[in-house]
C-alpha cells in the first residue's frame, strides 16, 4: 500500500454480517463486562484532555508514532494504539519518564478473531472481542522473542504477511499466550453515550470505537488561532475501528472528540490543535452516532475506572 495515495482498508465486521455464533460471542463479551462508571470524582478539571499528552510526557515531548494497517486489521490497530497510550497513562501516574514498550497487537487481534467466532486466516474482527482478548489473553511487545519485525513507512506497520499470519487466533501457540497473559488490560467496559466517552477521556481512559461512521479523507480546519481544529464530518461509510484519545469543550464548536486512525501519519492532514498525526476531531453528535452502534469500549489498568487527576503530574513532568 502506497502511503502517498491512500486506499482505505477497513475490517470491522458489523452486526448484519455476523452469523449466529459470532453474534452470540459479541453479546457474551459485552455481558461479561461491568457497566462503565467513574469511581469517585476528579472535579471540574481542564476543558481539554489529550491522552497523547501522556505519551509526549514519557517520550521526550513527541507523539507516539501512528500505526499503519495493511489489511482489514483495523480492530487490532485501533486497539493496539489504545493499549500503548494506556501504558503511557500508567507511567505518568507513577511519575515515570519511561517510554512504554511498543505493543505487538497482532496477537491480541488474532485472539479477538478466534473469540469472536472468526476462524482461520482472514480479515476483520469486533471491538467487543478485541476488548475481551485484551483482558483475557493480554498483549506482547514488539521486542518479544520470535515475533515479526515492524517497519516505519509512513507509520508503524508489520505488513500484510504478518497481519494475515497472526489473524488465525487458534494457531497462536501457548508459548506466546503464556507470555502475553502476564500483561493484561484489567478492565474494559462498553460506553453507552457520548457522555460516557467524555468521562472516560477526562479521566485518562482511552477508548476503542467501531462503527460504520466514515468521514472525509482530508477534513477542513475550523476555528482560528488557538481554537483551530482539524474537524471531520460524517461523509462516508467506513466499517472501521479507531480510537478515542481526546476531548475538548471547545469555546465555539461545542464538545469535540479526537479520533486516532490507523492509516499512517499523513492521511488526514495536520491538526493545529496538536492531535497526534493521523487523526481528527469530531462533534459530540457524531460521537453519539458512533456510540449507538454499541462498540465503543473504555480500557483501564485498574479494577474498574477510578477517577484520575493526572493534569498536575503531566505539568510537572513536561514543565520541569
Amino acid at each position: 500500500m502506497n502511503h502517498h495515495v491512500m486506499t482505505p482498508t477497513f475490517g470491522w465486521i458489523p452486526p448484519d454480517r455476523r452469523n449466529a455464533e459470532q453474534a452470540k460471542a459479541h453479546a457474551n463479551a459485552v455481558l461479561e463486562m461491568p457497566h462503565f462508571r467513574i469511581i469517585g470524582s476528579r472535579g471540574d478539571g481542564p476543558n481539554k484532555v489529550m491522552i497523547s499528552d501522556c505519551a509526549k510526557a514519557v517520550n521526550g515531548g513527541k507523539h507516539f508514532r501512528t500505526f499503519y494497517q495493511q489489511t482489514g486489521s483495523c480492530v487490532g490497530n485501533g486497539g493496539g494504539q489504545v493499549i500503548w497510550h494506556l501504558s503511557a497513562v500508567q507511567n505518568v501516574r507513577l511519575g515515570l519518564r519511561i517510554v512504554p514498550k511498543l505493543p505487538f497487537y497482532l496477537i491480541t487481534y488474532g485472539r479477538s478473531r478466534y473469540l469472536g467466532g472468526l476462524y482461520g486466516r482472514g480479515e476483520g474482527s469486533f471491538g467487543s472481542s478485541f476488548a475481551k482478548a485484551a483482558k483475557q489473553d493480554g498483549i506482547l511487545f514488539a521486542d518479544s522473542a520470535n515475533v515479526d519485525s515492524y517497519q516505519d513507512v509512513g507509520g508503524i506497520t508489520w505488513g500484510t504477511n504478518a497481519e494475515m499470519k497472526w489473524s488465525d487466533g487458534a494457531a497462536i501457540s501457548n508459548t506466546f499466550l503464556n507470555e502475553s497473559r502476564k500483561y493484561l488490560v484489567q478492565t474494559t467496559a462498553q460506553c453507552r453515550s457520548a457522555d460516557d466517552v467524555r468521562e472516560a477521556i477526562r479521566n485518562y481512559y482511552p477508548c476503542t470505537c467501531a462503527s460504520d461512521w466514515g468521514g472525509q479523507m482530508r477534513p477542513s480546519v475550523k476555528g482560528s488561532g488557538d481554537n483551530a481544529v482539524l474537524l471531520n464530518t460524517h461523509a462516508d461509510t467506513w466499517q472501521h475501528q479507531m480510537g478515542v484519545h481526546g476531548w475538548w469543550d471547545h469555546p465555539t464548536l461545542g464538545e469535540l472528540f479526537y479520533i486516532l486512525n490507523s492509516w499512517g501519519v499523513d492521511v488526514h492532514g495536520t491538526d493545529p490543535a496538536g492531535g497526534q498525526p493521523g487523526g481528527f476531531w469530531i462533534t459530540k453528535n457524531d460521537m453519539e452516532y458512533i456510540v449507538r452502534q454499541e462498540e465503543v469500549f473504555a480500557f483501564s489498568q485498574f479494577n474498574g475506572f477510578p477517577a484520575q487527576e493526572l493534569d498536575r503530574e503531566l505539568f510537572r513532568i513536561i514543565g520541569s
